[in-house]
C-alpha cells in the first residue's frame, strides 16, 4: 500500500519472515536542506542519492550476492525486489518532481460528488499529495462534503458551474444574466463561500441571447441569434455582471473563460474563432482555461487544412501566460453526423489513435510554449474524462511530459535530473 500525504509511507514486507520495515518519503526542496539535523547518536550521516543510480547500485550489490559494497544493503530490506512497490515509489516521485519543475498543480473534474469519489480518483490524490492536487466542480452538496468528509476536506477546488441556476445555462451572453445573479441565495455564491475555490471558471458565451443543451451537451439557439459585435458586447456585460454579484457574495478568487468546441447548431458562430477568443481575454482582463479537445474540435469543424495553425492563431508567445489551466480529454470524429464531437475520451487509452496523437502534440506546444517563454505561473492540468481512469490518466500524462521535457531541454530525465532520496 502506498499512502502519501505530508509524508509518505511504503509498507514493505520483507522475504518468508515477513518482516516489515516502514519507509517514509520526504519531500524536500533544495533549501530546506538545511534544517534537517539528524540525531548523530542513531544515525552517523546522511547520503543523498539519485534514486536511479540507487536502483542500479543496488542491482550491483544483488549481481555480487549480496556482498557488502560499502556495507550497503538497501534499508536491511530487499526493497527494489518489488517491482510493484518500485514502480509506485517511481510515479511518486516523478509525478512530484514534474509538478515542481513545470510548476503544474494536477487536477480531475469531479461531475458526480458521490459517485465521483471512486479509488482511482482516490489513488490520484494519494500519489500527488495532500495539497497538491485540485478536484474541479460543478456542484457539491453540503451533506455530500460532509458524508465524504475524510475525502473532500484534503481538496482544493475550482468551480466550473454549467447552471446559473437549477436548468438554466449559464451563457454570459444572455440577455436575461443581470437579473439573474441578482437573485439572492443562488447556488453558486453559496458554493463558492463554502469551499473557497481558487478560480471559479465560465465558458466564453454564445452567438445567441438564450441557449439549452441537448442529449449529446452541444448547445441549441432558443433565443436570438447574435451578430459578432452584439456577441462580444453581451460576453463583456455578462462577466461584469456576473463578477460584481460574486465579489458582493464574497468570493474574491480569481475567474477565467473557457474556449468552446465549434459545432454548426447556430450557438458557437463567431465564439470559436481564434482572434475573437483573444478579443474577448484581452477586453475582459481574465485568465484563460485552454480546453485541447475544444480546440481540435474547432479546428476540424472549421475547416483548418492544419489543426496546429488554429492552435497557434490562438496561442503564441504574446498570450501563453494568460493561459491558467488546461481541459484535457481526446475527442473524436462521428461519421454519422461528419464532424469532430467532444467525446471525452481517457488520455491514457488508445494512445496512438489519431485523435490522441493529435492533442498529444497540442499539449507538447503548449508545454514547449511555458519553458521557451520562462512562464512560471502555476498551471492546472485538469482531466475532463472518466472517473474510474484518473490514476491512469496521471501516470499517462506523466511518461508523456516526462518525455516532453527531456527532448525539448535535451536533458536527462526527470528523475535523474531534478529527485534526491534518501537511501
Amino acid at each position: 500500500a502506498v499512502l502519501v500525504g505530508k509524508e509518505g509511507l511504503l509498507r514493505v514486507v520483507h522475504g518468508e519472515d515477513k518482516e516489515i520495515g516502514s519507509l517514509y518519503l520526504y519531500f524536500i526542496r533544495e533549501e530546506e536542506l538545511q534544517y534537517i539535523n539528524p540525531d548523530t547518536k542513531k544515525i552517523s550521516k546522511l547520503e543523498w542519492v539519485n534514486i536511479n543510480d540507487e536502483i542500479e547500485r543496488w542491482e550491483r550489490w544483488q549481481a555480487n550476492n549480496q556482498k557488502p559494497e560499502g556495507e550497503y544493503a538497501s534499508l536491511g530490506l530487499d526493497l527494489f525486489t518489488d517491482k510493484e512497490l518500485v514502480s509506485e515509489l517511481l510515479n511518486i516521485l516523478r509525478i512530484r518532481a514534474l509538478a515542481d519543475d513545470l510548476n503544474i498543480i494536477p487536477s480531475f473534474a469531479v461531475r458526480r460528488p458521490k459517485e465521483g469519489v471512486t479509488q482511482q480518483l482516490k489513488d490520484f490524490c494519494s500519489i500527488c499529495g495532500e495539497g497538491n492536487f485540485n478536484l474541479e466542480i460543478k456542484e457539491l452538496p453540503i451533506n455530500i462534503q460532509q458524508e465524504l468528509k475524510d475525502f473532500y476536506n484534503k481538496a482544493k477546488f475550482t468551480v466550473h458551474p454549467k447552471f446559473i441556476i437549477p436548468g438554466r445555462n449559464l451563457n454570459l451572453s444572455s440577455k436575461e444574466l443581470v437579473s439573474l445573479v441578482e437573485q439572492p441565495g443562488l447556488p453558486l455564491f453559496e458554493l463558492a463561500k463554502r469551499i473557497e475555490p481558487q478560480f471559479i471558471s465560465f465558458h466564453i458565451g454564445c452567438s445567441a441571447e438564450e441557449v439549452v443543451s441537448d442529449a449529446t451537451d452541444q448547445l441549441l439557439v432558443v433565443g436570438r441569434s447574435l451578430n459578432k459585435e452584439e456577441t462580444i458586447n453581451g460576453i463583456l456585460k455578462g462577466v461584469i455582471s456576473i463578477i460584481d454579484a460574486l465579489e458582493k457574495s464574497g468570493f474574491n478568487g480569481e475567474y477565467l473563460l473557457e474556449n468552446l468546441d465549434y459545432n454548426p447548431t447556430g450557438a458557437y458562430e463567431h465564439i470559436c474563432n481564434p482572434e475573437f477568443i483573444r478579443e474577448i481575454i484581452s477586453k475582459s482582463g481574465l485568465g484563460m482555461i485552454f480546453d485541447v479537445a475544444h480546440a481540435l474540435v474547432s479546428a476540424k469543424n472549421l475547416g483548418f487544412a492544419d489543426y496546429m495553425d488554429y492552435v497557434r492563431n490562438l496561442i503564441d508567445e504574446s498570450n501563453i501566460d494568460t493561459i491558467k489551466e488546461l481541459h484535457i480529454s481526446v475527442p473524436g470524429y462521428n461519421p454519422t453526423v461528419g464532424r469532430w464531437l467532444d467525446k471525452h475520451l481517457p488520455f491514457s487509452a488508445d494512445i496512438d489513435s489519431e485523435a490522441n496523437q493529435m492533442i498529444r502534440e497540442i499539449i507538447r506546444y503548449i508545454f514547449q510554449l511555458r519553458i521557451r517563454e520562462g512562464v512560471k505561473t502555476k498551471l492546472l492540468v485538469t482531466f475532463e474524462t472518466k472517473i474510474d481512469k484518473a490514476k491512469d490518466e496521471l501516470l499517462s500524462l506523466a511518461y508523456f511530459l516526462s518525455e516532453v521535457r527531456k527532448r525539448y531541454l535535451n536533458d536527462s530525465d526527470i528523475l535523474s535530473s531534478a529527485l534526491n532520496t534518501k537511501p
